[in-house]
């Protein structure tokens, strides 16, 4: 987290150095950052230090233990089951804090599944929460009591793995949790405040945004910067070895269509290797395409050839999957910023700063790339490459028309980003469709005016024919098949090439990928993974690692409902027939993906940017129509509000969690410290 405290650090000094503001005001909000990170983050340190009661350090001679073999020389203790236990009894004294100090063995961290107690309301056994023991994070040793006087025996429940070796230092009871001055945090807490005052209060926030306001740039480059901080930190915390990313970079490399792995004799053997119920009792690579006793990748063999083959042939070495997958998010996130700047000066250049500052802040933390970078697999890194060239084709293609005079080479390379797309993700190509209606007006106007109109045509339509063909022969070479892409032969949870009735998937899906509500839980991250779909399915239909909808994720979607009644009302019509191309775009990609494949919520990273687009375009439309200033007001308190819940709830829930808690397993001591930061009252 050391790259987010320091970039945090520094946005924070330019945005209070930069901005012309009250030094009052800002000490005022200084002030009060620092009285919440002492005076309620850290309540627990106050009321165990204030408070009258009797520290004492337990008597571990004549414990009770259940499912625990006991080393006397060593004093260690090692599970035999799951579940273990340590009873201690004759305590007689009024428990506000437990401090289990035990040190772990072979084991980073330690579930404390839950604490029985008695106190003077009962005699028997009550249950409380427990929490869990980490290696290097000293607070989480200690649990915080809210007992009913005193406490005659406690037993501690924990949760480990059969054979993992704990040592008891000690069991105190009522010593003082550690004052924890939590900088990150803070700082967090601190800029978000400033940030929402600085919208309401500076002229520089209120005034329409033009490149040539130091200010305004300033503020856009350090929001980018402290995106792409928090990227570096997911990819430098997600090490992760993905040996089919490695063998299709191997395997192109050499030249080779197929992966260098032979299949096992068993997969050769089999009468029908498509059929996983008969196929899953053999090894084999899951998820690749199997073809005349060959492993190949259905994925998109562009995302590959662009930056890690080439990078293999340049140095000899494999680019680290999650680093291809972060090389990608990089230019992703500024082209993002820079279509959406290009986008309010088209449209809405007399909107104020704030409009466009929400919109790129909103778009970029509920794009999913948080989630795709913090489970970088084959799949994420073919969607990341798909969205890095249909960002990028969209981008150039606003940007050849930005001003009267055409830029032809923008055309050219818009075409070719796009006709790109097709090579990491098919079903993206409908992104061409967004670029149509351009095309269509310059091909209009050339042909009014008599000239370039052959130089146009040839621009958009040679790099789509040229990429056409070469994926064609390439799949050729593969399946003897121009249209095969390798879906067919995919080794996956079904046997693709048979799968029937997948219209009646629709409805099952859509609501489950866009509106399916979470399951709240009383525990970080207080949202559960979830498998089944809001509709029963009696049939095949894959729905699996998702927490809740698209649209729960994003509540600012929701907004385009207003598209309906927007029509005849609003005055730029260009930027509503881009809107809406970019809505009916987004759901059809939605249904193709549910048609194909079923519902995971990192599905929804492929159109969910073009949403987010849409849904803050929409919001520009409205409040560009209305005169009223005390709507427009509640219109900008309503996008903050939204847009700082997409960006706190999409952190935790894919820059955090994600598909396989990646983080959890891979840096559990930074995980656990997220979580003690967040859940300040255990």
């Amino acid at each position: 987290m050391l790259i987010i405290t320091v970039i945090v650090f520094i946005i924070l000094f330019i945005i209070i150095s930069l901005i012309n503001l009250k030094w009052k005001s800002i000490l005022k909000i200084i002030l009060v950052s620092i009285f919440v990170e002492i005076c309620i983050f850290n309540f627990n340190s106050f009321r165990t230090s204030l408070g009258h009661y009797n520290e004492k350090e337990l008597d571990l001679s004549n414990i009770k233990i259940s499912n625990l073999d006991v080393d006397d020389k060593s004093k260690t203790y090692t599970f035999k089951s799951k579940d273990a236990s340590v009873e201690i009894k004759d305590i007689n004294e009024e428990i506000a804090t437990l401090k289990i100090d035990i040190t772990l063995i072979n084991n980073p961290l330690l579930e404390l599944s839950s604490i029985d107690y008695t106190d003077e309301t009962c005699k028997e056994y009550s249950k409380m929460p427990g929490k869990t023991i980490t290696s290097g994070i000293e607070n989480s040793k200690y649990i915080t009591c809210y007992l009913s006087g005193k406490s005659e025996k406690i037993k501690l429940n924990f949760l480990g793995t059969e054979g993992s070796v704990i040592k008891i230092n000690s069991i105190k009871i009522n010593e003082v949790v550690p004052f924890n001055f939590n900088i990150i945090r803070f700082l967090i807490l601190l800029m978000s405040s400033l940030l929402i005052y600085l919208m309401i209060k500076s002229e520089t926030f209120k005034i329409p945004y033009s490149s040539k306001n130091k200010k305004q740039v300033t503020v856009l480059i350090l929001i980018t910067l402290l995106f792409l901080g928090i990227f570096a930190w997911i990819a430098k915390t997600t090490p992760t070895v993905s040996e089919r990313y490695n063998l299709i970079v191997e395997s192109f490399a050499k030249g080779k269509p197929y992966l260098d792995k032979e299949p096992s004799e068993q997969l050769k053997n089999l009468e029908d290797p498509y059929d996983n119920t008969v196929r899953d009792r053999n090894s084999y690579l899951w998820d690749m395409t199997y073809y005349n006793q060959k492993y190949y990748s259905y994925f998109g063999a562009v995302p590959y050839l662009v930056l890690p083959v080439l990078l293999k042939l340049l140095t000899g070495k494999v680019l680290q999957i999650n680093l291809a997958v972060f090389a990608y998010t990089i230019p992703i996130v500024i082209i993002l910023v820079k279509m959406l700047i290009l986008l309010y000066k088209r449209w809405f250049k007399n909107l104020s700063f704030n409009y466009l500052l929400l919109s790129i802040i909103g778009t970029i933390s509920g794009s999913l790339l948080f989630w795709v970078n913090r489970r970088p697999e084959i799949y994420e890194f073919t969607m990341i490459g798909g969205i890095f060239f249909a960002t990028l084709g969209i981008y150039l293609m606003l940007k050849a028309i930005e001003t009267q005079e055409v830029k032809y080479r923008y055309v050219f390379l818009s075409a070719l980003s796009l006709a790109l797309v097709v090579g990491c993700r098919p079903n993206m190509l409908l992104v061409s469709v967004i670029a149509l209606p351009i095309f269509i007006k310059l091909l209009i106007k050339n042909i009014k005016e008599k000239r370039n109109v052959v130089k146009l045509v040839l621009l958009v339509i040679i790099p789509y024919i040229v990429v056409g063909i070469a994926l064609m022969v390439y799949n050729y070479v593969r399946f003897q098949n121009p249209f095969e892409f390798g879906l067919s032969y995919q080794l996956t949870a079904t046997d693709m090439g048979d799968l029937k009735y997948r219209l009646f998937t629709l409805p099952t899906g859509i609501l489950t990928q866009l509106f399916k509500l979470p399951l709240i839980q009383d525990t970080f991250p207080f949202i559960k993974l979830q498998t089944s779909p809001i509709i029963p399915f009696y049939g095949y239909y894959y729905s699996k690692w998702f927490f809740c909808g698209l649209f729960i994720l994003n509540p600012i979607n929701f907004i385009l409902i207003l598209l309906i009644g927007l029509k005849k009302k609003v005055k730029e019509k260009e930027a509503y027939k881009f809107t809406i191309l970019l809505v009916i775009v987004s759901l059809i990609l939605c249904t193709m993906t549910i048609w194909v494949a079923g519902t995971i919520q990192r599905y929804s990273a492929e159109y969910a940017w073009m949403l987010n687009i849409a849904s803050y375009l929409t919001i520009f439309m409205i409040v560009s129509n209305v005169k009223s200033k005390e709507i427009k007001k509640y219109i900008l308190t309503f996008t903050i509000v939204i847009t700082i819940f997409m960006l706190g709830i999409n952190f935790v829930v894919g820059g955090v969690i994600s598909e396989n808690s990646l983080l959890e397993e891979k840096s559990p001591e930074t995980y656990n410290k997220i979580k003690q930061s967040i859940c300040f009252w255990e």
